[in-house]
């Protein structure tokens, strides 16, 4: 089984399916799955509009659970890819986006699971009843006792309307900081006929772009480049 290093950043936004992450009913575990959407959920007044990585349109992805046909207390239950520490002095946040809103409103809670210890969760954190219609940020920093480990996501139905109950989950990131949070860039240029050293800056800023984005960039004409042609986001906020 593939193991995911935590240096590596981990960040699922769902725009390209699951990501890795397995729904756990066929397997016996819990009543029924989560499922993927993009804009609004099939039910009226609960559920989000849009996801939360591209909030400005309805073309981005998240996770949710819907619940009109199902019961109060049932079950679904969400197991994230198994991640893999270098050493237990290796230390790493967690976190995700969680939407849920709705008069019927179950409850949503996170466990962790070790490799060595299958048996045992450690509940990492858990939100009940309507948050309102918007998106939330839930951030756990884990301890430093971890080789092998994975999360699960336990999304239970509320009570009645339990149609009025969808609960969602966007951006899901594992390292730190927030791979959220948007790059800026500077492009730097240079005139052919001024000494190597004598930089100039393009004031135009290349702003809101996420960890693994790449872009390419030209200079200004007069100028030539400096350095790549491209730059990668990276998970520290910067080029």
């Amino acid at each position: 089984k593939d193991f995911i290093p935590v240096r590596a950043v981990h960040w699922a936004n769902f725009s390209s399916g699951y990501q890795g992450y397995t729904r756990l009913a066929s397997a016996g575990i819990g009543d029924f799955d989560w499922s993927i959407s993009q804009g609004r959920t099939p039910s009226s007044r609960t559920g989000p509009s849009r996801d939360h990585t591209t909030p400005s349109n309805t073309s981005g992805y998240y996770l949710y659970t819907e619940v009109s046909r199902q019961r109060e207390d049932d079950l679904a239950v969400l197991r994230s890819p198994t991640f893999q520490t270098s050493s237990q002095s290796e230390n790493c946040d967690f976190g995700f986006y969680y939407h849920m809103y709705g008069s019927g409103i179950g409850t949503l809670e996170v466990f962790l699971l070790k490799a060595e210890t299958t048996s045992q969760q450690t509940s990492l954190w858990r939100q009940s009843g309507n948050q309102n219609n918007s998106w939330h940020k839930a951030a756990v920093n884990l301890s430093k006792k971890l080789f092998y480990f994975w999360f699960e996501f336990y999304s239970y139905v509320g009570s009645s309307p339990s149609w009025r109950g969808d609960i969602a989950i966007d951006d899901v990131y594992l390292s730190t900081p927030d791979p959220t949070k948007p790059c800026h860039a500077r492009v730097v240029c240079k005139t052919p006929d001024t000494p190597s050293n004598a930089l100039r800056i393009d004031s135009s800023k290349l702003s809101y772009h996420h960890v693994t984005d790449e872009i390419e960039f030209q200079c200004r004409a007069g100028f030539f480049r400096i350095g790549a042609e491209k730059i990668r986001c990276l998970a520290t906020g910067k080029w």
